[in-house]
């Protein structure tokens, strides 16, 4: 009921803190019904490509051991007895090596489709809770046990009726497969093989299409988060000394970017003057009143100053005008009216000064 309860607060989509946590320590979304896919395709093109010129080389290499044993020349001791196990061994693995080799790439590649390269230590480190008896029941007896239970169940099923399907139209031919030589059963039952595979792999491909966007989903789910989490998480990312920095990095950045595009644009800075720089836009044709396009502190109000000298746009010192607009108008917004006065006197100011070195000596 608790768990329920709990189940029910968590609202909130994961952050990607959360998730970045949960990859960190092997908590992945992960299909095995992707994954039994990519190996059984595998296998199935191993077995209609490969699988016949393997199976003849390897009818070649064993066969002297059944129809010609007197010519390995041994006297049956002790030695004699290993040696031969020991080729016979070696013969039986090369058959073996492909098969095995395709088992470890179709399962490094299984991982790597659905995750990417992950390295997570913390999912391999000994838990005592793996090897609890009562976890272990837990998990025998638990929600995701009966739901995979009831997939494998369906599963089955379908690839039954699947199978069914795609070899009924050759049980005909197979109650006729004794008036065949031996090298034509084998063509036959590779035809039907391959028919079979083929089927079970395309039904396949859609149960892991599905199993992968249910695990994934499943996967979010057990990820979500409660609005005090969010918070609590917010409070601590605020109070990191090395999130602060990147957040101020990426704000002056963002700053930086903005003014260099705007301030060119602006008539009028006016300063404190060190400290508070705002840039002034009018145009009374089209502005009800002017426009405060880029402000800046310290270092940005520096920069706007800097700007406004390389494009030739007058710098009036003002500090009370400088500061009151800077706390009191956000960038984009129209001057308030008490501003008017002020900053009128200001551009006529400028308007008279332009006037005047426009004209003639």
């Amino acid at each position: 009921m608790a768990e329920d309860q709990d189940k029910a607060q968590k609202t909130e989509d994961p952050t990607p803190k959360r998730i970045e946590e949960a990859i960190r320590k092997g908590n992945v979304a992960f299909s095995k019904e992707l994954s039994n896919f990519i190996l059984l395709t595998l296998f199935s093109v191993f077995v209609i490509l490969l699988a016949p010129s393997l199976f003849q080389q390897a009818a070649k290499e064993l066969a002297p051991y059944l129809t010609e044993p007197d010519q390995f020349g041994f006297d049956y001791d002790g030695d004699d007895v290993f040696r031969l196990a020991i080729k016979i061994i070696l013969d039986v693995f090369l058959i073996l090596m492909i098969p095995f080799l395709i088992s470890i790439f179709g399962s490094i590649l299984s991982a790597f489709l659905q995750n990417g390269f992950l390295v997570a230590p913390e999912a391999i480190m000994p838990k005592l809770s793996k090897i609890s008896p009562i976890s272990g029941f837990n998990r025998i007896f638990s929600k995701d046990a009966l739901v995979n239970f009831f997939k494998g169940i369906v599963k089955i099923l379908i690839i039954a009726i699947t199978s069914y399907i795609a070899i009924y139209t050759e049980l005909g031919i197979v109650d006729s497969l004794h008036e065949f030589t031996h090298i034509g059963i084998l063509v036959i039952l590779g035809k039907i093989i391959a028919k079979l595979l083929i089927s079970i792999c395309s039904i396949m491909a859609i149960i892991a299409a599905a199993d992968l966007l249910y695990e994934k989903y499943k996967y979010r789910q057990s990820l979500m988060m409660t609005r005090e989490e969010v918070k609590e998480e917010m409070k601590q990312m605020e109070g990191n000394p090395e999130i602060k920095a990147k957040i101020k990095s990426v704000r002056a950045q963002r700053a930086r970017r903005r003014i260099a595009a705007t301030v060119p644009k602006a008539d009028v800075i006016i300063t404190n003057p060190t400290h508070f720089s705002v840039a002034l836009e009018y145009n009374a044709d089209e502005m009800p009143a002017p426009k405060l396009i880029a402000k800046g502190q310290d270092r940005i109000a520096l920069r706007i100053r800097e700007i406004a000298a390389e494009n030739n746009i007058p710098i009036i010192e003002n500090k009370p005008l400088a500061r009151s607009l800077f706390d009191t108008v956000d960038e984009d917004e129209f001057i308030a009216v008490e501003h008017y006065e002020a900053v009128a006197a200001i551009m006529s100011k400028i308007k008279k000064f332009t006037n005047k070195r426009k004209k003639p000596a």
